[in-house]
């Protein structure tokens, strides 16, 4: 008898463990965020963009799962709610009617790269650089006045590390990007991926704008309302419990934003 008991309690803890376990699993918040593959914790800006969503999400009770793709696929794809939505999404009006955006949680300067060999010069003029061919990533905004200028020749391709290879090679003349992502590849952590660039270049003097960054939901999604006031709510929490100062003295950034 008093091995039937021993047994029976067994089996009752272990049925409590499943449930208990199964009903944890049934009430945790998960949400997925995709982005573009240089997003990855590989370099520390697009690092620094990732802690702070997470950071976020995390004080308002989620979990975050991050997965990487090309830059179109991926908002293309949150467009159809295959994800949750995307991080590290520049402002634009298009994608302000495309999306639902998040409040912006940092600012990005965006400028032009050249080759330390070339010449190139920038005095803000772009139809002064007609002649010049000009490398970018595909689906990534860069101005308004950019981004519309058709005279341009504009050469995109997936990635940034296929630009630099190609301005190195002087197959382009320049590369439009985010100076704190080009100056985040010469972090003293970085991997060798990028550093065999960074000697070889130079960011010309004149910025081509700044732009903010959000997080961006699918607006068919009945979720996105729900996650999109979790975020922000969040945000404020870390702000105001120095979880955001703490990550900027992590990364040795500064979200260029004064308050949440």
């Amino acid at each position: 008898m008093k091995r039937f008991i021993i047994k029976i309690s067994k089996i009752s803890i272990f049925i409590f463990l499943i449930l208990t376990h199964t009903q944890v699993n049934a009430e945790a918040k998960v949400i997925t965020l995709a982005s573009q593959t240089l997003a990855s914790p590989i370099a520390s800006w697009p690092e620094f963009h990732r802690e702070i969503v997470k950071a976020a999400f995390n004080a308002s009770g989620y979990k975050v799962e991050f997965v990487y793709m090309p830059w179109s696929r991926a908002l293309k794809e949150v467009q159809k709610s295959t994800f949750d939505g995307a991080f590290a999404v520049w402002y634009t009006h298009e994608r302000n009617e495309q999306f639902l955006l998040s409040s912006p949680y940092l600012t990005e300067d965006l400028v032009f790269i050249k080759s330390k060999a070339n010449e190139i010069s920038y005095d803000g003029d772009l139809s002064k650089l007609r002649d010049v061919t000009i490398g970018v990533v595909t689906g990534w905004t860069i101005s308004p006045e950019f981004d519309s200028a058709s005279y341009l020749n504009k050469y995109q391709v997936t990635s940034t590390e296929q630009l630099f290879e190609m301005l190195k090679q002087g197959r382009i003349d320049l590369v439009a990007t985010s100076l704190q992502m080009y100056k985040g590849f010469n972090d003293k952590n970085q991997k060798d991926t990028f550093k065999k660039y960074i000697n070889e270049f130079d960011v010309l003097a004149n910025k081509l704008g700044s732009l903010s960054s959000h997080v961006a939901f699918p607006k068919s999604s009945p979720k996105s309302n729900l996650f999109k006031k979790s975020f922000e709510q969040g945000l404020k929490k870390i702000f105001l419990n120095k979880k955001l100062a703490k990550i900027e003295q992590k990364f040795g950034y500064k979200t260029g934003l004064p308050c949440y």
